[in-house]
């Protein structure tokens, strides 16, 4: 599983822009400066309007992790915030959040 989790690892700091040590306050003007740069609707041409797509999809999923204080924790200690495994692992402790 943990070759699975290697495979599949995405660096939702780098989609945003951002260094691991980020604020909410950084992570949340990281998102809003994404959008206004990659929104679909700035784009004419098909192709780069699919290709903006994409990326929003990417830059959406990575806001959505990074702001909530329990996913980003989640992710932050090297799991998967959408595993649904994830929810039933005693072993984490996120306690002090």
């Amino acid at each position: 599983k943990s070759l699975q989790k290697q495979l599949h690892y995405v660096d939702y700091y780098q989609i945003l822009g951002l260094s691991k040590s980020a604020s909410a306050a950084d992570i949340q003007a990281a998102f809003k400066n994404l959008v206004r740069e990659w929104h679909p609707d700035r784009f004419t041409n098909q192709q780069d309007k699919e290709s903006a797509e994409l990326k929003m999809k990417k830059i959406n999923h990575a806001y959505e992790i990074l702001r909530n204080p329990y996913k980003k924790r989640m992710y932050d200690l090297g799991h998967d915030p959408d595993d649904d495994d994830m929810n039933q692992d005693n072993d984490v402790d996120f306690s002090d959040l």
